[in-house]
Formats: C-alpha cells, structure tokens, sequence
C-alpha cells in the first residue's frame, strides 16, 4: 500500500521533499558566525560548519579526522562516554568549557549539545560561543568588587548594609568601633525596626523617611548605643 512509509519509492519521496529546506538549514548553519559540531556518539566528528573550523584553525577536511578529545583538553574518553548517556536521558546540555585551537592557545567556550536521533542514527549538535570577553569581564568586575569590598570593610567610617526585612547584612570594623559591640556577629542580623539606641536619637525616623522617599539623608545625632557606648555621629542614610 502506498501509505506505509518503508516502501523504497515512499522513502524517495519524502527525501526530495525535505531536500531543500535541509539544504538551506546547511547553508544557513555554514554561513553562520558561531560554531556548530556534529559529533557522534564516541566523540568523533562528523561535520562542523565554517566558523567552527575556522575558530579551531583546521580545514573541514581535517577537522572530520578528529575527536572531541583532540581540542577540548579538558575532557577524557570517559567523560566524553559519560555525557553521552546523560544527553540521552536530557536530550539537551549546556556548560562551559575550553576549546584549544590547532596553534596552541585555548579558549573559554560554553556549549549547548543537544541529542539528534535521525533514523536511528545518534550523534550530538553543539552549538559552541566564545566566552573570552565574557570571562574577562565577570574577571574585571571581580576584581572591582574585591576592590570595593577592601575599601569598605578598611574604611575609617562605620558601613552598614540593611536588606528588604530591616535585617543587617553588612558592618565594618568602625561600625564595630563607634558602636563598642564586643565583634561584627553582634551587629549582624539585627534588625533596623528593633534598635532602641536609633529611636530614641532620631535615627530611625530619618532611616525611615530615607526609605519612603527614595532620597538620602544626613544628619548628626547623639546616642547611647546597644553596648552602652556614648558617641556623636554623623549619619548618610542612603536607599538603594
């Protein structure tokens, strides 16, 4: 009968059909700016389109010789197999990793592999990003915050930080300090609504309009802290 799709001419049929949107998925995926790899289920690579051989710095022809082994030096057979089954089971992966291309120098990449079935043919489809700029900024903001953290914790001046609940977060060695607290886990985890020494100087109303109003404010005030410590400050309140 004509309906069953495993007569030889049926078969024929079907494939001219798809034949030209699968020849301009190919071309499109050829002409893209980021690299795909068809890998098999040991590793071996079946095709890559021209960005990725040009991202490595093989030739297609060459790089249909290799493993995914001969340019990810992070990997092993072992783990090659291993992400194979999990792919299976999830049918998509994404992690990062690093590519090494054919002069030596290598690179951070992330990767999302999906598993294809294709008449009973398995292999992978990755889908690999350079993430050289991308590490080199969380890199750069890494730094900038360790900055940042050294300036406020090494500050002369008291630095408090309160989340969304009132509860401090955050206290530096002068809060410490001015306040005469025995050591920062005793100002930690307070919370701004609870502390009588900030109601009765007036702190807590300009927190509290400070917060309402989405404006900073700065005042000075007399107070006797919690540990009974007796001190003039001079106070920002700022809402981020």
């Amino acid at each position: 009968p004509f309906h069953f799709l495993a007569n030889p001419a049926v078969v024929l049929m079907e494939r001219k059909r798809y034949a030209p949107e699968l020849g301009r998925s190919l071309t499109a995926l050829n002409q893209s700016n980021s690299a795909f790899f068809w890998i098999d289920t040991a590793g071996k690579v079946l095709h890559a389109n021209e960005y990725a051989c040009q991202s490595l710095g093989y030739t297609l022809d060459a790089m249909k010789t290799l493993s995914i082994l001969d340019f990810a030096p992070l990997l092993s057979l072992e783990a090659v197999l291993e992400r194979w089954d999990v792919l299976m089971h999830a049918g998509k992966q994404k992690l990062e990793s690093v590519h090494r291309r054919k002069d030596g120098p290598e690179f951070p990449v992330e990767i999302t592999t999906n598993y294809i079935n294709s008449d009973g043919e398995e292999y992978r489809f990755c889908f690999v990003q350079d993430i050289t700029d991308r590490k080199q900024t969380q890199a750069t903001l890494q730094d900038l915050l360790e900055m940042n953290s050294r300036i406020v914790f090494n500050s002369t001046q008291g630095i408090m930080l309160f989340d969304a609940g009132g509860h401090c977060v955050l206290a530096n060695s002068a809060v410490v300090r001015i306040s005469g607290a025995p050591s920062t886990s005793m100002v930690l985890g307070r919370n701004i609504h609870h502390i009588s020494a900030w109601k009765e100087s007036g702190m807590y109303d300009k927190a509290l309009h400070a917060l309402k109003t989405n404006s900073p404010q700065k005042e000075e005030f007399r107070l006797t802290t919690s540990f009974n410590k007796e001190a003039w400050v001079l106070v920002d309140f700022i809402h981020y």
